[in-house]
């Protein structure tokens, strides 16, 4: 057992100790507060940090002669340690804040003595040499974990902190724990300053924050998930182009830079601009001032959005391409129910769609999945709760002041209100714009609208591609596919399902057609064998014996040189011939535009989607072709289904002949 005295005179020697490092820290915070000498300010903390490693070395003896008064101290060393570090940081942020030393303040320090040579020329020569950051009041960037905020923060971390020699590891140790959020801050919460934990806490947060795969991820994540940008919002453009740009030096790297050059990624960011500036890109791509890439576009974006500030700085509103077109209507357009028929996903014009009145979401009211997927007695709750008119569905007005309404026409109803607001009675009941007091059991399940619509007093090219398919036996066969954004639900003609070897349960679809003539067939439930190069996916049609008439030969190669945006187009003739699929909303990524050549207006455009390029519009011949409108839902019942069968037309002669002035036969 050690003297007693020996014990005391260590405990003694750590009160010194102790007291040294509260007396340094003193000193050093009235220098900072008064902003005094940088050159003091950095020899009392290096005291301070010399009375620490004093105090640790006691407390290390103490434990050897005395283990039990470890226990007695309590936490002695914990709380020198903790406000050592937290007058070492305020340093850090001093040493940061001040400028270089001018030259008069060089010249008045005085020439270390003999006896303080030791202790204090490193501090001198530090004071004298200016190689300090010499930049006031820079601040680093807090680090919050996020991983493609890291390569940002360390760059300026290192710069100003990390790769400063005249910095102690121990402050460079209490700058890095102020600089990272609560969370951060637990990776390297066991490292307090002693030797070497500064070099560990920078590997431990480079292994955990600095995988290069892991920053480029978090880039691509966060752009491909951006939401897609409103038309006009500028500051949601600028951002959106900082980001791309941000991604874009992340991944300019020779391991990566394949990733810039994807074709598939490049045009799902351009899917996230609004139409306008997705035409502006591809007059640019076209024009070769840019590469089809992330890096391209990224750099078109930095452009645009400069272009976008310049304009509000004039306030210089952009032409509306799409205005010119708001009223126009193609000659002959029918009146009525057919005017009512659900419109195209894809606006040639690119018009920005009304919010609906019946759900405020951005589609017309006629095409809201909320009021069609509802029965009838619902869809009068729906208009008399969001107070539209009876008649054509819109706010504002009450149904005998409205304007645009006109009969109904479904079964021979004579009333004005809206034909999906018709409920199917008996035709000795009188027809009523009231909504039904007595709800009627709906048998039918919906799956969706199909609807082929060809001019009457012009000639336009519908959107169709031949398509390859694989049939039961592993052949390749080629189908003509109709690309109709108007419909919800992809169609397949049974002799081509029966070609392809592809069968299905069986169910009932009642076809309506204009007018209220109804018919029901059977159909089955099909899965399409698309070729494996075109997609994977599981596309699900319904059979039915015709889908519409044969399409017109339309002669591409020739009529394309008519138009300049067309002109290189790569697309085979047209011939005449069968549908073979309509492909509805359901399979919309296939319809989905990666290219659109845009002409004048009255002019026909192009598109290149995942099937090929399809041309359509107006073109110059005419041949005074009827307007054919067809509406598909699924039926379950079966009684239903028969009565209809007997009751009305045969599905291969459906198709109603417009009649410009009146469209429904009383």
């Amino acid at each position: 057992m050690p003297e007693v005295s020996e014990i005391d005179k260590c405990r003694a020697k750590r009160k010194v100790a102790k007291a040294s490092v509260t007396r340094n820290m003193n000193r050093v915070r009235e220098l900072i507060s008064s902003d005094g000498s940088v050159p003091k300010v950095r020899q009392f903390a290096k005291g301070v940090e010399e009375g620490r490693t004093k105090a640790r070395d006691l407390t290390k003896e103490l434990e050897e002669l005395d283990p039990a008064s470890i226990e007695t101290d309590g936490g002695w060393l914990e709380e020198v340690e903790f406000d050592v570090n937290e007058v070492l940081g305020e340093v850090a942020e001093y040493l940061l804040k001040s400028e270089s030393p001018s030259p008069n303040e060089q010249s008045s320090i005085t020439p270390p003595t003999a006896q303080n040579n030791d202790e204090n020329t490193e501090t001198v020569n530090d004071s004298m040499s200016g190689k300090r950051t010499g930049l006031k009041g820079v601040e680093i960037p807090s680090f919050d974990g996020k991983p493609d905020k890291w390569p940002y923060f360390w760059g300026i971390f290192s710069s100003l902190v990390h790769k400063n020699d005249k910095l102690t590891p121990a402050i460079k140790l209490a700058h890095l724990n102020s600089c990272l959020t609560d969370r951060v801050r637990e990776v390297i919460a066991c490292l307090t300053g002693e030797p070497g934990d500064y070099d560990r806490a920078v590997k431990q947060l480079t292994d955990r924050y600095g995988d290069p795969r892991e920053i480029i991820d978090a880039h691509l994540r966060r752009i491909s998930s951006w939401p897609h940008i409103k038309d006009k919002d500028r500051e949601e453009f600028q951002r959106f182009a900082d980001a791309l740009q941000a991604a874009v030096f992340a991944l300019d790297k020779p391991d990566y830079r394949h990733e810039l050059a994807s074709i598939p990624l490049c045009t799902l960011l351009v899917q996230k601009l609004p139409p306008r500036e997705r035409d502006e890109w591809v007059k640019q791509v076209e024009s070769e001032d840019y590469s089809e890439d992330m890096k391209g576009l990224a750099k078109w974006a930095q452009v645009r959005a400069k272009t976008m500030r310049k304009r509000e700085r004039y306030n210089i509103e952009p032409p509306d391409k799409g205005k010119e077109s708001t009223n126009f209507q193609p000659p002959g357009r029918m009146r009525g129910r057919v005017h009512a028929l659900r419109t195209s996903g894809f606006d040639p014009e690119h018009q920005s769609l009304k919010n609906c009145p019946l759900c405020d979401k951005k589609h017309t009211e006629v095409s809201c999945p909320l009021f069609f997927d509802s029965s009838v007695e619902k869809r009068w709750e729906i208009v008399k709760n969001k107070r539209v008119c009876f008649g054509c569905l819109k706010p504002g007005h009450q149904r005998r002041l409205c304007t645009k309404s006109t009969k109904c026409g479904v079964d021979s109803c004579d009333k004005g209100h809206h034909y999906l607001l018709h409920s199917s009675k008996s035709k000795h009941e009188k027809p009523s714009d009231d909504p039904p007091k007595t709800p009627e059991e709906n048998k039918a399940m919906h799956c969706g609208k199909a609807q082929i619509s060809t001019p009457i007093s012009e000639r336009v090219a519908l959107k169709t591609v031949s398509v390859p398919f694989i049939d039961d036996s592993g052949r390749v066969v080629n189908g003509l596919v109709l690309l109709d954004s108007g419909s919800e639900t992809t169609l397949v003609r049974a002799g081509f399902a029966n070609q392809l070897g592809i069968k299905g349960p069986k169910q009932s679809l009642t076809v309506d057609a204009v007018g209220g003539v109804r018919t029901v067939v059977k159909s089955q439930r099909v899965h399409l064998p698309f070729a494996p190069h075109i997609t994977k996916a599981k596309i699900t049609g319904w059979t039915i014996n015709n889908i519409c008439a044969p399409v017109p030969d339309v002669n591409w190669p020739e009529i394309k040189h008519n138009y300049a945006h067309l002109n290189d187009v790569p697309i085979e003739p047209l011939s005449k011939g069968t549908v073979d699929v309509l492909l509805g909303l359901d399979a919309a990524a296939l319809m989905a535009p990666v290219q659109v050549r845009r002409g004048g207006h009255l002019e026909p455009y192009a598109e290149l989607t995942p099937l090929g390029w399809v041309i359509a519009g107006p073109v110059p011949a005419s041949n005074g072709q009827e307007k054919r409108v067809l509406c598909v839902h699924v039926s379950e019942d079966e009684g239903d289904a028969n009565r209809e069968l007997r009751k009305f037309w045969d599905v291969d002669s459906f198709g109603v002949r417009a009649e410009i002035k009146s469209p429904y036969t009383p």
